[in-house]
């Protein structure tokens, strides 16, 4: 269930409107919350959830259970769109292949603007880079791509 942030802990990190990729069990959904402080009306027990969100690829809202990373992240990639909405689970880490993975917008050279985020739950900044790689084995995954950004981020 749910609990109150603590006078200790942060607010909830995400606003209504913004987008996020949630943990639904077997896999990483994107979607965009809707509320906030949510109230389970058919809980035994007084639980408040941080986010209502709706996902993505059913139009399915879940409540999130706690703002934390293990439920719910910020979307650090690509958004609803059904031709890269596929691409999300990469961003997440999931291990899948593709017999023939689809094309790509951009090709090896491209410039391209990245979102970055320097820790986990913090701010994010736009950054210029080009595109090094399509379709690489990074990490022993396959990843639409490889991004190479000319500074050193701090």
């Amino acid at each position: 269930n749910g609990v109150f942030p603590s006078p200790h802990e942060p607010a909830w990190r995400f606003g209504v409107g913004d987008r996020v990729v949630c943990n639904v069990g077997e896999c990483w959904r994107p979607g965009v919350v809707e509320m906030r402080d949510e109230i389970d009306d058919e809980a035994d027990e007084f639980a408040l959830f941080p986010y209502v969100v709706r996902l993505d690829m059913t139009g399915r809202q879940i409540m999130v259970p706690r703002d934390q990373n293990e439920c719910v992240l910020a979307e650090a990639c690509f958004g609803p769109r059904a031709e890269t909405a596929f691409l999300t689970p990469w961003c997440r880490g999931e291990e899948f292949e593709l017999s023939e993975p689809p094309p790509l917008r951009f090709e090896q050279g491209a410039a391209v603007d990245v979102r970055v985020e320097h820790r986990l739950g913090e701010e994010t900044e736009w950054v210029g880079g080009r595109v090094a790689a399509v379709w690489p084995r990074v990490r022993g995954k396959v990843v639409p791509y490889v991004v190479a950004i000319p500074r050193r981020l701090e």
